[in-house]
């Protein structure tokens, strides 16, 4: 609900992503549990915590992929998806602005233009990114995002 800003934005096609997320993470939680099981007498607090905060970074790519919406198959790749090194942690953003309407078709020229949080340093595959920019072609009453990507949020 974060990605769209509110429980009432939410789309059933939303529901259905996060239920996606959902069903990889519960799977990945559960090899985690069973590790710890395993290895009871060696894991150190430590490699738990680390392994934990994964999960938690998890979230961020969740809500990227509700911001993006329907606009994630027309770019090249979103923050957290794991295309980088910063892998979900990932602060970048799409920035998107509407560049021309044309109703007589239908649709909307959309600029989306990949920037880097300046609050943080970026990892050496966003760092070539920053300034990328990409046209994309939207439906002339589709709800365009000012961003996709929680910027560190």
């Amino acid at each position: 609900m974060i990605g769209k800003g509110d429980h009432e934005n939410m789309t059933p096609s939303d529901w259905g992503r996060i239920g996606a997320h959902l069903k990889k993470q519960y799977r990945w939680l559960h090899g985690f549990a069973k590790a710890i099981y395993q290895k009871r007498e060696t894991i150190s607090l430590d490699a738990i915590k680390a392994r934990s905060h994964l999960y938690a970074d998890a979230g961020n790519t969740v809500a990227t992929d509700i911001q993006a919406g329907d606009l994630r198959g027309q770019l090249s790749w979103l923050p957290g998806d794991s295309s980088t090194v910063c892998r979900q942690g990932c602060c970048c953003e799409w920035l998107l602005s509407v560049e021309e309407e044309r109703p007589q078709e239908g649709v909307k020229t959309v600029m989306a233009l990949w920037s880097l949080n300046p609050s943080v340093e970026s990892c050496e595959d966003c760092v070539p990114r920053d300034g990328h920019t990409e046209m994309l072609v939207v439906p002339i009453g589709y709800e365009v995002p000012a961003s996709i990507g929680l910027g560190g949020a």
